[in-house]
């Protein structure tokens, strides 16, 4: 089941920020650079992280996602990379879990959107579930080579996070 959930959730975002917005922004611009900065922008803000650098990383994935869109003319390379990213982050950075998360401090996201809500309740979890599906670890070729290394040798996979 946690395979599947990763798979889910790319070919929705895809469907959505590849799909819709692209086509609805292609409509008024003509520039493929523009498109891809406006595209990549949102996919990054519609994860609700705004550190810098992983803001920059999630439009520069999200600029990357929308050129294959446009050079191929479909979503379904998109989507596979996409995919790929996901199931690299739930098998090497942060894998799914039985086990209740430990408490930690509330962001203000948390706040906001969970005012009321104790942090064993199952909405709370699948919030931080979906956040940590969210830090596309892909983009750091430094950190996904060193897990796939360490795993091919038989080594405990140890990221740099």
């Amino acid at each position: 089941a946690h395979i599947q959930f990763p798979g889910m959730l790319n070919v929705g975002e895809e469907t959505l920020f590849r799909g819709w917005l692209l086509r609805e922004t292609s409509a008024f611009i003509r520039n493929p650079l523009v498109l891809m900065v406006i595209n990549g922008a949102v996919f990054s803000a519609a994860h609700l992280q705004f550190a810098p650098d992983a803001f920059l990383e999630r439009s520069i994935m999200g600029a990357g996602f929308t050129y294959m869109t446009l050079r191929l003319g479909g979503v379904e390379l998109s989507t596979g990379a996409h995919f790929a990213n996901n199931l690299m982050i739930v098998l090497f950075l942060e894998p799914l879990t039985l086990k209740e998360p430990p408490s930690g401090p509330l962001a203000s996201t948390d706040i906001l959107i969970f005012a009321g809500l104790f942090l064993d309740n199952r909405l709370q979890r699948t919030w931080r579930d979906i956040n940590s599906l969210a830090k596309h670890i892909s983009v750091n070729w430094d950190a996904v080579s060193t897990m796939y290394g360490q795993h091919t040798f038989g080594l405990e996979p140890r990221g740099q996070y």
